[in-house]
């Protein structure tokens, strides 16, 4: 027999009813639980306070990896992108392991792909830290982008 999981979208009275696994259940409550502690009281955050919390929640420093302690200075964002790549690449893996089954006709797993796209995007902001690009110049880079795309 399913267990089913009601529950309501955040900042709205839309009841979202989720069919759901004991596994997946228990999956679905962490994440609502999580995503309501992360919210709660807060409004939602702007590209610049994004990235300050994956910089400053996931630092390049010798305390997280050792390895930069016998590495000149230099070579600290060498390893930092190589880094971020060897991360982009893993959540590659694991979207591939949530869209691949599709073909096959099985449900998405929702609560994968948000957290490879959560992955994709936390990595994508460390790496626009380590090549020196600001929040307000990517977000300009992604307004012209946009602009060029609409005119071709």
């Amino acid at each position: 027999m399913e267990n089913h999981l009601v529950a309501v979208e955040a900042g709205t009275d839309v009841p979202i009813v989720k069919r759901l696994g004991i596994d997946a259940e228990a999956r679905f409550l962490f994440a609502l639980k999580f995503a309501t502690v992360a919210v709660e009281g807060r409004r939602p955050m702007d590209l610049c306070t994004l990235t300050d919390t994956v910089v400053r929640h996931w630092p390049f420093n010798a305390e997280h990896y050792p390895i930069l302690r016998h590495l000149p200075a230099e070579e600290h964002a060498h390893f930092s992108l190589g880094h971020i790549l060897d991360h982009q690449i893993k959540a590659c893996g694991k979207l591939a392991e949530v869209v691949e089954p599709l073909a096959h006709g099985a449900p998405i797993d929702d609560f994968r792909l948000h957290l490879a796209t959560r992955n994709f995007l936390a990595n994508t902001l460390r790496l626009a830290a380590v090549a020196g690009i600001t929040p307000d110049e990517l977000a300009a880079e992604m307004s012209v982008w946009a602009r060029e795309v609409r005119t071709t």
